[in-house]
């Protein structure tokens, strides 16, 4: 028994699928640095276009003593970036990092995923 618009027996439906799944931050890696460190960063993402539009800035906070060096971009999902963190860095594991793209129109943020030790 289908439903029928003007005798024609109704089999199905189409839909317009929705702007897609909202972008997510998935990981950093390393989560820690040490003082009077550098090293390379990289970023993950999911549902993100940082290749497509670009990747604005990334922030930490606290920012004190951290500093993002130039970003690469490695694909729609992932950046790598060095990371100098001075000795004036707090000693915590409550870092939050935010990622900025598409002109600062887009972001995600990773809560106390990055932790700073002696």
């Amino acid at each position: 028994d289908y439903l029928s618009a003007s005798g024609v027996p109704f089999i199905g439906f189409t839909s317009t699928p929705g702007p897609g799944a909202d972008p997510e931050f998935v990981s950093i890696n390393p989560e820690q640095g040490a003082t009077e460190e550098t090293g390379t960063v990289t970023i993950t993402g999911s549902n993100t276009t940082f290749q497509d539009s670009g990747v604005d800035d990334v922030i930490f906070s606290p920012a004190v003593g951290l500093t993002v060096g130039t970003i690469t971009i490695q694909s729609n999902t992932e950046i790598e970036f060095p990371l100098d963190i001075a000795t004036n860095a707090e000693i915590t594991d409550e870092y939050s990092v935010t990622v900025f793209y598409d002109g600062g129109q887009k972001f995600i943020v990773g809560t106390n995923v990055f932790e700073v030790i002696e």
